[in-house]
């Protein structure tokens, strides 16, 4: 199957999986010891998954080398699976946060 005839979140599991790899290869090819930036950052792009998908990309994401992960996301489903999240409400007034770590 190409890239451009798959569904868009099979697309954006795809990116996923590339972003996690690339940053393991390097990592490992550079004897780093928490990713090339300590730091893994998914923007959005884990955001309307299909639940079929949603806990294939958590294990997929788990795998980071990096052991700081940031994941911006619209999706409850894949926010209840991690323990410390930054909720954030924007309004017309501006925007409030609610961070809960456990």
């Amino acid at each position: 199957m190409s890239y451009n005839s798959m569904s868009s979140g099979q697309r954006r599991l795809t990116d996923v999986v590339i972003m996690v790899s690339l940053n393991n290869l390097f990592s490992r090819i550079y004897n780093l010891k928490e990713g090339v930036l300590g730091l893994g950052i998914y923007d959005e792009i884990l955001s309307f998954l299909d639940e079929n998908y949603i806990q294939l990309a958590k294990h997929v994401v788990d795998q980071s080398i990096s052991r700081k992960l940031l994941i911006v996301t619209h999706d409850y489903g894949l926010m209840n699976l991690y323990d410390s999240r930054i909720n954030v409400k924007m309004t017309k007034k501006g925007s409030s946060y609610r961070k809960s770590w456990k």
